[in-house]
């Protein structure tokens, strides 16, 4: 997509400033009712104020709408040499660019060139596709020109190929990834023949191809309980079940950014006293009692990180506060409130959030209340030691992490 930072900052920039004339008739009407007393000395000076701000507020206007024109053009042709090219897909995302993107004007049509270069360039993808055998990507482009065109005929021309594709092929063999990712709009239109039949297949090796191209964990175990969900008494609802399982087991393993994805989220649903988000947590078979902490207060030893969502079975929780144990009245209503820090560690289990062991550090008292004081203000004691709250977890871990 385009990228409008620099846009949307014009555009921010440039509103303020058009809402300078009326700030300044605003002052002007302030100072005339004596409510800002403030004297211009006379002669010319406030029109030539009103005509530089003018002269900036066009200026940066033109500025805003030519450099616009050139980024639109600019995408305009990439996205017509990746058509060319024969980079489909990436053409339509230049397109889209155009079309979705926040303007001031179009002054070089950009917009409706765009729409219509986008489906010229879906109709290319669907003859080329059909003619190379990759029919999975001829349905992306036809589904592309459903979703793009106005043109009933065209629509009613894609819808046919969609059919005549479905009922000729093997739907389990026209799966990929950019039609996994489009199979909502083929199972939500009205041009799939029995679909019941035709789509469960296609869903099932949708699993497969996230798992095998991406190794998209999530999306594949999404693809299966959908298939569950919405066909449960298909032949392909049992064996989603069997992919659904042997895929959460998988994940369990993943060491990688998804499986440390999976650690963090059931960190932060375990610490807020819920049991873990993730089904693919604690689910490993080997190196059981394995622990995480979402925070820098604590390194923990390398032998107790989770390296897997599968060996993460506990979770180390930190809270801190301050607790208010006397509040000092002055005259005049002003106060001191005299304050303990703590800090609340708590080791939970992950699969049901309870607190396995937990202890509360405090710090120190604060000094007492002073004679008198100007203003009110908060007195608190020193911060209680993470080095002894550190050793305390240490030294239980032990003791349950096997």
């Amino acid at each position: 997509m385009k990228d409008t930072f620099v846009l949307s900052g014009l555009c921010i920039f440039i509103s303020l400033l058009m809402l300078s004339p009326l700030l300044v008739i605003g002052f002007l009407l302030l100072r005339k009712k004596g409510l800002i007393n403030v004297k211009f000395p006379r002669g010319g000076n406030l029109k030539r104020l009103f005509l530089i701000l003018g002269m900036i507020v066009l200026g940066i206007g033109v500025f805003a709408v030519v450099a616009e024109y050139l980024q639109d053009a600019s995408t305009f042709r990439k996205g017509l040499q990746a058509c060319q090219s024969g980079n489909f897909l990436t053409a339509v995302d230049d397109y889209d660019g155009i079309i979705y993107s926040s303007r001031f004007t179009d002054i070089g049509n950009f917009v409706n060139k765009a729409m219509e270069e986008k489906v010229s360039c879906f109709e290319q993808m669907a003859a080329s596709s059909k003619q190379d055998g990759d029919l999975g990507m001829a349905l992306v482009a036809y589904l592309g020109l459903i979703g793009t065109s106005d043109d009933e005929a065209i629509i009613e021309s894609s819808g046919s190929e969609i059919e005549t594709i479905l009922i000729e092929n093997d739907p389990a063999d026209l799966a990929n990834l950019e039609l996994c990712d489009s199979i909502e709009l083929l199972s939500e239109g009205q041009w799939v023949p029995q679909p019941a039949t035709r789509l469960p297949p296609v869903y099932l090796a949708c699993g497969q191809v996230y798992l095998q191209e991406g190794e998209d964990y999530q999306s594949a175990i999404e693809t299966y309980q959908f298939v569950m969900d919405r066909y449960p008494y298909s032949e392909e609802a049992s064996l989603a079940a069997d992919e659904l399982e042997s895929t959460i087991y998988a994940s369990s393993l993943d060491t990688g950014e998804y499986g440390k994805s999976l650690i963090r989220e059931s960190w932060e649903a375990v610490c807020n006293g819920k049991p873990a988000i993730s089904p693919a947590v604690g689910l490993s078979d080997r190196e059981f009692g394995k622990l995480w902490f979402g925070g820098s207060e604590f390194e923990l030893p390398s032998d107790m990180q989770a390296a897997s969502p599968g060996e993460f079975q506990y979770a180390i929780c930190v809270e801190r506060g301050v607790e208010i144990i006397e509040t000092c009245i002055y005259a005049g209503g002003t106060s001191v409130s005299r304050g303990r820090h703590w800090l609340k560690v708590s080791i939970r289990d992950v699969l049901t959030a309870e607190i396995v062991k937990t202890r509360t550090f405090s710090g120190s008292d604060p000094r007492g209340c002073p004679q008198s004081i100007s203003q009110g203000y908060n007195l608190n004691g020193s911060r209680p030691s993470d080095s002894l709250a550190f050793d305390w977890v240490m030294e239980n871990l032990r003791g349950i992490v096997r």
